[in-house]
C-alpha cells in the first residue's frame, strides 16, 4: 500500500502529538510541597493522594499561581514525609515566598511516627520554610507526636505566621518521649479578625530539661482580634507564650478580643504591651479573683502563671463588658442597678 504525502504528514503529526504528550507526562511540573507524604505535581494537584500505603479522606488541592493549598474536609493521619535529616512532616512547604492554607469544612492533619522509627527525631504537623498564612472559614486540628527530640504542631523557619479570617485552628505540639513540644513555632505571629486559635504544648514524658510551649516566637506576637488560648504542657519548663527577643502586643482593632495564656513556669515570657485591662493569677488554673492588670502604654514583663485579657461586643446597663468587670457588671457612670449581671465568655452566656 502506498502512502500519499498527505497521509505521511498526518501520520507524523499524530506521532508527534503522542510523543509530546508522553514527554509532558514524564516531565510534569513538581512543586516544593508535600501533603500526606506525597509531592504535589501538575498531575495530582486537584486531589493530592496520601503516600502509598496510607489513606486520607476529603480533598487537598493546590493552586501554584497563588501557592495556596486548600483543605476541604481533609483528614490525614500518618508518617508524612520523612527526610534524611531525621524529620517527619504531614505538610511540608519549601517555597521561597509566602505559602497559604485555605480552610473549608473540618480538617485534621496528624503526623505520628513510632518512637522506634529509624532516625525520626523531629515531627512537624505543618512546616513552612517561609511565610505562612492560614485563613478561611473552616477549621483545622493539627498535631505532631512521638518525635524523639522535638514535636511541632505548626512551624515556620525564621518567618511570619499569619492567622486570619473566621477560621478555627487547634495546634498541638503532641506528647511522648520528646524533649521539646511546641504548639506553634515561628519568628513572628499575627493573629487577627475573628479567628479562633488554640495552641498547646504537649506533655513530655521526660520532665528533666524538657520544654513545653503553647507558642514559641523569636520576636513579636501581635494579637488584634479573635479568641486566642496558649497553654504550656507538662515539662520542666512550661510556658503559654515564649518571646525571647520581642514583644507580646494585645491591641484589639475591633470591639472583640479574648486572649488567655497559662504555663507552669509562666504564662507569658517576654515584654507584654496590653492595650486593654486583664486579670492575672499565680496558679495555672486561675482560681479565685486574681489580680487586676491595668492597660499599659509601655511593654513590661508579667510574672503570672495564667492571664486573661478581653473585651466583648456586649454592653449591659450602658457598660461595655471586659475581663475586668464580667463577674459583676456595673451600671454606667451616674446610673444605678439592682441585683447582679455576669458574663461567661466561654459560653457567651449573660
Amino acid at each position: 500500500m502506498k502512502l500519499s504525502i498527505r497521509n505521511i504528514f498526518l501520520w507524523i503529526a499524530a506521532a508527534a502529538v503522542v510523543l509530546f504528550g508522553m514527554t509532558m507526562t514524564a516531565y510534569a511540573d513538581e512543586y516544593d510541597l508535600w501533603v500526606g507524604g506525597t509531592q504535589v505535581t501538575d498531575g495530582n494537584l486537584n486531589d493530592i493522594p496520601a503516600a502509598e500505603g496510607e489513606t486520607k479522606t476529603g480533598t487537598a488541592s493546590f493552586d501554584p499561581a497563588t501557592k495556596t493549598l486548600t483543605l476541604n474536609n481533609y483528614k490525614y493521619e500518618g508518617k508524612g514525609l520523612q527526610s534524611s535529616l531525621g524529620k517527619g512532616s504531614a505538610i511540608n512547604a519549601l517555597f521561597e515566598d509566602e505559602f497559604v492554607i485555605e480552610l473549608i469544612g473540618n480538617n485534621v492533619v496528624k503526623v505520628k511516627n513510632d518512637n522506634d522509627s529509624a532516625g525520626v527525631n523531629i515531627n512537624y504537623g505543618i512546616y513552612s520554610s517561609n511565610d505562612l498564612s492560614i485563613q478561611g472559614e473552616g477549621s483545622l486540628y493539627v498535631s505532631a507526636d512521638n518525635g524523639k527530640v522535638q514535636n511541632f504542631g505548626i512551624a515556620t523557619s525564621d518567618d511570619t505566621l499569619t492567622i486570619a479570617g473566621a477560621c478555627t485552628l487547634n495546634a498541638h505540639g503532641g506528647s511522648g518521649d520528646c524533649i521539646h513540644s511546641y504548639g506553634i513555632y515561628s519568628d513572628s505571629i499575627y493573629i487577627k479578625d475573628n479567628c479562633t486559635v488554640n495552641a498547646y504544648g504537649g506533655n513530655c514524658k521526660s520532665t528533666e530539661n524538657s520544654y513545653s510551649y503553647g507558642v514559641r516566637i523569636q520576636y513579636d506576637v501581635n494579637i488584634t482580634g479573635g479568641t486566642v488560648k496558649a497553654t504550656g504542657g507538662n515539662a520542666s519548663v512550661s510556658k503559654g507564650i515564649q518571646t525571647p527577643a520581642g514583644t507580646i502586643t494585645i491591641a484589639p482593632e475591633g470591639d472583640f478580643i479574648d486572649f488567655e495564656a497559662s504555663g507552669g513556669t509562666v504564662a507569658l515570657n517576654g515584654n507584654v504591651l496590653n492595650k486593654i485591662p486583664g486579670v492575672g493569677w499565680t496558679d495555672v488554673q486561675g482560681e479565685g479573683e486574681g489580680v487586676d492588670i491595668p492597660e499599659k502604654e509601655n511593654a513590661e514583663p508579667l510574672g503570672y502563671n495564667k492571664v486573661r485579657f478581653g473585651i466583648y461586643p456586649l454592653w449591659v446597663g450602658g457598660t461595655k463588658v471586659t475581663v475586668k468587670n464580667l463577674d459583676d457588671i456595673p451600671a454606667a457612670e451616674g446610673e444605678t442597678r439592682k441585683g447582679k449581671a455576669s458574663f461567661d465568655p466561654d459560653t457567651n452566656t449573660l
